[in-house]
């Protein structure tokens, strides 16, 4: 912290003035919190009335963020060449996987972490991962 001070003696009354910028705190920026993520592909087999039937997801895991600012994890998803968007967000910071069922075959997806604080800031970002189906 920098601060600028000017002080005039008189008598036993010691007059001090701040200099404007006194009060602001200079830091630099901080790097956000580094987070690893790791997505594969998977066929998870559901029976159904009798009938058994096979679907393609993709599992998420992560590791899990130390940030005492945590407010949210938020994963987006990129697929193909098409914009990124949201597929989870939780609140919860023990939370440290997710299974996206909404995958198909053929397509090329991309999922990337962040942790972000209750000013909705970003604190914490995972590496891409991506998974071709």
């Amino acid at each position: 912290m920098r601060r600028m001070l000017a002080g005039l003696v008189l008598g036993s009354t010691a007059l001090i003035a701040l200099a404007p910028n006194a009060g602001a705190v200079e830091s630099e920026p901080v790097a956000p919190e580094k987070l690893e993520l790791r997505c594969r592909k998977a066929v998870v087999v559901v029976e159904r009335e009798g009938e058994v039937h096979r679907k393609l997801v993709v599992g998420c895991r992560w590791s899990k963020s130390t940030s005492e600012d945590f407010h949210a994890y938020r994963l987006v998803r990129k697929v193909d060449a098409q914009p990124r968007m949201p597929v989870l967000r939780s609140d919860d910071q023990d939370r440290q996987r997710f299974i996206d069922r909404r995958v198909r075959a053929g397509h090329e997806y991309t999922y990337r972490l962040v942790v972000v604080n209750d000013e909705g800031k970003i604190i914490g970002l995972s590496n891409k991962a991506v998974v071709t189906t």
